[in-house]
């Protein structure tokens, strides 16, 4: 039942290799991202130029050659860490023509602490300054920037510069050395984010990814209460929930599944943001409505998608 996609991160190469497949009668439509945004040697450059080099095992212990490693630049991450670098990549990220574009914060700091020297390397992403600059740029272009973040105060970050869309929302994968403090968002921003309309992903499907047994007490629970707190704020204030996964080779369905576990939303509220995901990733189009003029894209269900969430997979082809 997947008609649109938005990818968020990709290699650029792997996009223009496949998008005139895409987005056109009976087929998918996916706005693609390309690259990255982030700051030197952070996030994501672990998740694409190992396996760029051809490493996909034993990353410690090629560690320095990771490092030093730059195959997937400018194609799955671009490194921008001051205005003057931002300046100068501009041109070539916007050769990419990308639908949206995404910036990297993680715990960010205008005065970030130096990267590790030895092993794997774990950065802040970009700086405030860039990420606000970058958002103006992009604007400016005609562009919307979707924000991944880690903390509140990266989440404050992300609202004040300017973002459209937040690919993640704080707390979803926060470790046992991190207070739940750290990942609530505040009050007066949320306000700030519903008053813009902007549009989260919560991913709460992700909160599972630990080796620690779930019991009432554990680390799975403790983000799971705080994606709870962070999703009936933003809510209440007016911000625009999403469906989607970040799970590569996963549909949005374990994504519909975990929101619906947390028992914050009605069965309809889960079903329709679904439906209404499509309108949010190709906001200029009229789709994903039974409306004079919009485009005929239909889903044919047996049964009532609004109803139990467990219906929406009876698609019914015809």
């Amino acid at each position: 039942g997947t008609l649109s996609v938005q990818v968020l991160t990709n290699s650029r190469t792997g996009a223009e290799a496949v998008r005139a497949r895409f987005n056109r009668p009976c087929e998918l439509d996916v706005a693609y991202a390309n690259g990255g945004i982030s700051s030197t040697l952070s996030h994501p450059f672990l998740a694409y130029e190992p396996r760029a080099a051809g490493i996909y095992s034993d990353w410690e212990a090629r560690a320095a050659e990771i490092r030093l490693s730059r195959r997937a630049e400018r194609n799955s991450y671009w490194f921008v860490d001051d205005t003057a670098a931002l300046r100068a990549e501009w041109p070539k990220i916007l050769s990419g023509q990308p639908d949206v574009l995404k910036i990297f914060l993680l715990d960010a700091s205008e005065n970030p602490p130096p990267i590790n020297a030895e092993g794997l390397p774990r950065g802040h992403g970009l700086r405030p300054s860039v990420a606000s600059a970058f958002v103006k740029l992009a604007h400016a272009a005609g562009i919307r920037v979707a924000a991944h973040v880690e903390t509140a105060n990266d989440f404050r970050i992300a609202v004040d510069a300017g973002v459209d869309m937040f690919a993640h929302l704080p707390g979803y994968e926060i470790e046992k050395n991190l207070p739940s403090a750290a990942a609530e968002i505040d009050e007066p921003t949320a306000r700030r984010a519903g008053a813009r309309g902007i549009v989260f992903t919560p991913t709460v499907s992700l909160a599972v990814l630990s080796a620690e047994p779930v019991t009432p007490d554990s680390l799975v629970e403790r983000r799971r209460a705080i994606q709870r707190r962070n999703i009936q704020l933003l809510m209440r204030h007016g911000a625009r929930h999403a469906n989607g996964s970040d799970w590569f080779g996963r549909t949005a369905w374990g994504e519909v599944e975990a929101l619906s576990a947390l028992g914050i939303l009605s069965l309809e509220q889960v079903a329709r943001a679904w439906m209404a995901t499509p309108q949010l990733i190709f906001p200029r189009r009229q789709i994903g409505a039974l409306h004079d003029g919009y485009e005929a894209t239909l889903l044919v269900f047996r049964e009532n998608p609004t109803a139990p969430v467990a219906l929406t997979r009876a698609v019914q082809v015809e």
